[in-house]
């Protein structure tokens, strides 16, 4: 394959030489006309002089007429029969090549017409004019003059030609070799540092000196490498993830599978004799055995949360009815240790699939109730507000440490001991997927009085007012004996005091 590099200086060479030569060919055309002329005027202008010395009556001199051949023209004076009275100057050059048919057709044409005429046989201007008083006993004077021999003054010699001429097409090719260099530099420049860029140093950017082409062709380069250095990062954040993920969950089903094991080597070994070794075996793993199986569940969840092809199947549904349904369920299950309290509109309807939040709802309850104390109370609030619903969950347990706050819903993270509790560490990763995949956002902070709020808010399909005393986010504050507590979630309650706005 040919280099662009010499591509471009052909085509410009070409270029170069087509114009040089188109010039010449005018420049050319130009002399030959301007010689032509030159010669037709001088030849013209010696025998009308000839005529009119003729015309006085005597025949001129030698003397007379010599300064009239002066540039090469041959004058011939004839009588009426043709015959030559005079010839002054040298005949042209191909002058003698000529029959006698072809000199004697000019002066034959003048006699019969009695006009002026003009020939030009074989690269000779012939001009021939009759005289008019006989008195001097001349009919016609002729004048014969060469273009070829008027034109060797002018032109060069064949020898500088034949140097000038290679000379034109090397310095075209060289100019434009040049030219194309010039030009092809920071194409080559931009190549060489491309080609130092690797993988470890997607960081580095051409430079862009120019405001051309080039350094548009330069600043496009650095935008394809700040998007692939992005890619790469974004690329090594996710790989790092999955490896911490199969590592986490490797861990956390190898704890299980180990108790598995264990009581099935108790059982085989000696346990089947013992029914109450067998019965606390069989116990544990099924326990153990219940706890993989929902531990697969969930990361099955994840997979197919990861999905880009998987989307909610989105309804028109009321989030209040919704929430009071998941907090009265909730309710069996902390039976009489935790209160649990609603504070809803009578409708909170937003866009969302219904199962998928209600599943995160019950991620949300079962993570209060697990680090809710004996006593302790639940609060779960909805608000309203222009084109957004929003869900608070807050317990009344130890709270979250804040260095660990940025870390609640990674995937199988868990909190220090004082909130540690059987579990794999998925549930409020799953919640977050599952919120964001409606376009929503699942936060978490601590309540200014103490306890863990989670925070869920999801776009409501279009705007809703806003109920007075009901802000958009509140801080939900804990039951007070001036608001009567619900023993079964779901009930009406009485209104509370209107809670503080979020920071």
């Amino acid at each position: 394959m040919r280099s662009i590099r010499w591509r471009l200086t052909i085509y410009h060479a070409l270029v170069i030489l087509g114009i040089a030569g188109l010039l010449l060919g005018i420049g050319l055309f130009a002399f030959y006309r301007s010689v032509t002329t030159a010669v037709e005027e001088t030849t013209r202008s010696r025998v009308i002089e000839t005529e009119r010395l003729l015309e006085t009556g005597t025949f001129p001199t030698t003397e007379q007429l010599m300064p009239l051949t002066e540039g090469g023209v041959y004058l011939v004076i004839r009588d009426a029969n043709g015959t030559k009275l005079a010839e002054v100057g040298s005949p042209p050059g191909g002058f003698d090549n000529l029959d006698e048919t072809s000199q004697a057709q000019l002066w034959e044409v003048v006699l019969q017409s009695g006009q002026p005429e003009s020939a030009s046989p074989d690269e000779l201007y012939s001009y021939a004019a009759p005289v008019n008083d006989g008195a001097s006993g001349a009919a016609v004077v002729e004048g014969w003059k060469s273009a070829d021999t008027a034109a060797e003054g002018f032109l060069p010699d064949v020898r500088v030609l034949t140097f000038l001429v290679p000379a034109v097409i090397l310095l075209a090719i060289g100019g434009s070799w040049l030219l194309v260099n010039s030009a092809l530099k920071p194409v080559q420049q931009i190549t060489e540092s491309a080609r130092q860029i690797g993988d470890e140093s997607l960081d580095r950017r051409l430079p862009v000196e120019r405001s051309d082409e080039i350094g548009e062709l330069a600043m496009t380069f650095n935008d394809l490498l700040a998007r692939l250095e992005i890619a790469m990062n974004e690329r090594d954040d996710v790989l790092d993830q999955h490896r911490r993920f199969l590592a986490d969950a490797s861990h956390e089903l190898r704890t299980p599978l180990t108790a598995i094991r264990g009581y099935t080597a108790m059982l085989a070994g000696w346990g089947l004799s013992d029914p109450a070794i067998a019965r606390e075996s069989v116990t544990a793993i099924d326990r153990n055995a219940t706890r993989m199986s929902m531990m697969i569940e969930q990361l099955m969840l994840l997979a197919r949360g990861d999905d880009p092809d998987l989307s909610p199947n989105l309804s028109r549904i009321d989030l209040a009815e919704l929430v009071r349904g998941a907090a009265s369920d909730a309710s069996h299950l902390a039976e009489d240790r935790i209160s649990i309290v609603t504070r809803t509109p009578e409708t909170a309807f937003a866009e969302v699939d219904g199962m998928q939040i209600r599943q995160v709802l019950d991620l949300l309850l079962d993570n209060a109730l697990k680090y809710t104390p004996d006593g302790g109370t639940i609060a779960v609030d909805v608000t309203r507000s222009p084109g957004m619903v929003a869900v608070i969950v807050t317990d009344s347990g130890p709270g979250i440490p804040q260095d660990q706050l940025p870390f609640v819903f990674d995937r199988f993270y868990r909190a220090d001991p004082s909130r540690s509790t059987p579990g794999a560490g998925l549930g409020l990763a799953i919640g977050k997927q599952v919120v964001a995949r409606h376009g929503g956002s699942l936060t978490a902070e601590n309540a200014p009085q103490g306890g863990a709020r989670f925070v869920m808010r999801l776009p409501s399909g279009g705007s809703i007012p806003v109920s007075p005393g009901m802000p958009a986010i509140p801080h939900s504050r804990p039951a007070t004996p001036s608001t009567p507590r619900q023993s079964a979630a779901g009930s009406k309650v009485p209104d509370p005091e209107p809670p503080a706005p979020a920071g």
